[in-house]
This record gives C-alpha cells, sequence and structure tokens, in this order.
C-alpha cells in the first residue's frame, strides 16, 4: 500500500499518457479549454510527445514539453475529433484514431536530418 508520494516520485511507467502533467504543460495552446486536448502519450524512448485533440489535430512535441506555448509539429489528417494516440512498441509510428470521422491513421516517424 502506497501511503506517500514520494514512494512513486521516480517510478518508471510503462506508458505514459497522462494530458495534465508536468511533462505536458507546453501542449495546451492558449485557445484551448481544459477539455481540448483528448489523449497524449509519450514515445519508449521518451524523445516524443504526441497529443489529439477536438480540432481534429495530431501534434507532436518533443519531451519533456515543460514549457508554455511548446514548439510542435502538426500531422493533419482527421476531420473530426482525435480520440487517442499511442507510439508502436517500436517507435517507428504513432496511431491516431479520429470520432466521427472515424478515421485510423498511421504515421512514420522520420528521423531529423
Amino acid at each position: 500500500r502506497l501511503t506517500k508520494l514520494s514512494q512513486v516520485r521516480d517510478e518508471k511507467w510503462a506508458d505514459y499518457t497522462l494530458v495534465n502533467a508536468w511533462g505536458s504543460i507546453g501542449v495546451w495552446d492558449p485557445n484551448y479549454d481544459g477539455t481540448d486536448v483528448n489523449a497524449a502519450c509519450v514515445s519508449k524512448d521518451e524523445q516524443l510527445l504526441a497529443i489529439g485533440d477536438d480540432f481534429g489535430k495530431v501534434k507532436v512535441f518533443k519531451y519533456p514539453s515543460s514549457e508554455p506555448e511548446a514548439e510542435s509539429i502538426e500531422l493533419i489528417g482527421h476531420s473530426a475529433h482525435v480520440t487517442n494516440v499511442g507510439f508502436t512498441a517500436d517507435d517507428q509510428y504513432l496511431i491516431s484514431t479520429g470520432g466521427n470521422d472515424t478515421g485510423i491513421f498511421l504515421w512514420r516517424r522520420e528521423e531529423e536530418p
């Protein structure tokens, strides 16, 4: 039984999917309300943080994204809100799922030159 937060402070978790956490502060666009980010996922190598929002956007940030209004790459494809995002086990692809568009997108990760 855990009785103190310090017991899990440095614990390495299997997945990081929190939209409201220290490592994802920078994903919040000034125009977002508190519910516009629907999903978040950190890559297994802990280099990237992807989010899906209510406006059909998938955005990819460097992780951690702890500075307000952090720079991101925007992936365009969904025509409705994005319900979930997740990296594949080998981090080579990002999968995003749409709401009303019922789309499933597979985005290939390319290394920077």
